[in-house]
């Protein structure tokens, strides 16, 4: 099963791939948000949400983004 980081994971479209992931064959591995973020540091799908892109980004296949364009060229180029 491919490992997946969700970017903007605690977004209402975040939430609803991360409930579907397993369903089509996801782990979900990764969940990134935004600094100063309520989410950060809680649990979400079993891994600890995080807004360190490295972190969130370790041992991801795929990453899908549902993040605000703000920072986009920062989060493209890691």
């Amino acid at each position: 099963m491919p490992n997946l980081c969700i970017v903007g994971a605690m977004g209402r479209m975040g939430q609803n791939v991360a409930m579907l992931a397993d369903t089509f064959g996801f782990i979900v591995t990764g969940a990134l948000e935004f600094k100063g973020s309520p989410a950060v540091g809680k649990t979400f799908c079993g891994v600890a949400v995080t807004d360190d892109i490295e972190l969130a980004l370790q041992g991801a296949d795929v990453v899908i983004e549902f993040a605000l364009a703000d920072g986009i060229e920062e989060r493209a180029a890691a």
